[in-house]
């Protein structure tokens, strides 16, 4: 049986005579089942050590994931320009106009936002035993604290607490103390984090390059795996998987964008302490559906009732308004656009996103979500409905 095997597989013959023509033919129905039983061993074993590999290099596999994704949403802005002046100039007029970004609006914005941020960890413990005192007040108050204790705060606060969520003011402090006497002793892990987070950007900036200078040498190389009849659908698979990657990129920053804007510049006009933290907050929690502006409202509300209660409720209206006008006029036409990925389909792919890869994977997941999605309507679903017509 096993020569019987090899045979077959290498493609030689068996010499075979009219008397026993009966017994090869059962041999030859035996060989097919055994040729089967041993490439699904094989395809098992295939699999089970792709994904052993893909575990033990998944920070890999994520870099060029990520630089994908980010090829992808840059690819049409360099395409347009691509019929003015020669691509690789269209690349580097696009990475100068980056760098010029970043140096005159991000860093500014992220000296700010560190500045706000430390001094909000040091106030969050006041602030926070002033939520508690308004949430112990008595509901016959008059004034507004009547109205927001009555909405429901001293509720939500007790809520938190049952939680564990947010510890007392002395864990508070004691935590921001041992921070203090532990910075030394972490110095070398934070520098070691940062380093390698300055290298993995840096690193995925150079394959996002590389991938838009060579983006038609490298198609080609990947059509050539597969044959010639399949090439065309493979590249309108693999043009949909990149318009939808890349959509999503430009989805989100849009969004966070937007959302964060709005909302930043409504509490500062108000006087709301902190403006551009809340802000970014609420527009990076604004990618989770329906739970994300839950938690963002909260927080929003939380911090405006601290410095003062009329607040709070100016807050609410600004946040509702943002999400009103976010709602209405930007999230249709750009996910619409780009993305179009259910709600639910979203939310699964965050929740494993979060779970599998942390921070990277609620990105990420998205835009993993986006290009399973293609292959199943392309290589699944379609072909299956098409049996079902004929039939």
């Amino acid at each position: 049986m096993f020569q019987t095997l090899i045979s077959k597989i290498f493609n030689t013959s068996i010499s075979n005579t009219p008397s026993n023509s009966q017994n090869n033919n059962e041999h030859n129905s035996q060989t097919t089942n055994d040729l089967n039983i041993f490439k699904n061993i094989i395809l098992v074993i295939f699999v089970l050590t792709l994904g052993f590999l893909a575990y033990k290099v998944q920070t890999i596999l994520i870099l060029f994931f990520a630089s994908f994704v980010i090829a992808s949403a840059i690819d049409p802005l360099v395409e347009l320009l691509s019929r003015k002046m020669p691509r690789k100039a269209a690349i580097f007029l696009i990475a100068l106009a980056g760098l010029i970004v970043i140096a005159v609006f991000l860093i500014p914005l992220i000296n700010i936002f560190i500045r706000q941020t430390l001094l909000f960890l040091n106030q969050a413990p006041a602030y926070w035993a002033k939520i508690q005192n308004l949430a112990g007040n008595q509901t016959n108050e008059v004034g507004l604290v009547s109205i927001v204790n009555n909405l429901g705060i001293r509720q939500l606060v007790n809520y938190i607490e049952t939680l564990n969520i947010i510890p007392d003011v002395s864990q508070i402090i004691t935590a921001i103390s041992g921070i203090g006497q532990n910075v030394i002793s972490g110095s070398v892990n934070l520098t070691k984090g940062f380093i390698s987070s300055v290298i993995f950007i840096f690193t995925s900036a150079i394959i996002v390059l590389y991938m838009l200078i060579d983006k038609y040498y490298l198609k080609d190389k990947f059509l050539n795996l597969f044959q010639e009849k399949d090439r065309l659908e493979v590249s309108r698979i693999a043009g949909l998987i990149s318009k939808k990657a890349g959509g999503y990129v430009i989805s989100l920053v849009i969004m966070v964008f937007t959302i964060g804007l709005i909302i930043s510049i409504g509490l500062a006009l108000i006087g709301v302490k902190f403006s551009l933290i809340l802000g970014t907050i609420a527009g990076i929690l604004d990618i989770i559906p329906i739970v994300g502006p839950i938690i963002g409202v909260s927080i929003i509300i939380l911090v405006s009732l601290a410095q003062k209660p009329i607040l709070a409720l100016w807050a609410f209206i600004i946040y509702i308004a943002a999400q009103w006008l976010a709602d209405t006029f930007i999230r249709p036409l750009i996910f619409g656009k780009f993305l179009n990925l259910h709600p639910l389909t979203l939310i699964f792919s965050l929740l494993v996103g979060t779970i599998l890869l942390g921070f990277i994977g609620i990105i990420l997941a998205p835009a993993f979500a986006a290009t399973i999605s293609v292959l199943l309507d392309e290589l699944y679903i379609k072909k299956l409905n098409k049996k079902e017509i004929i039939e």
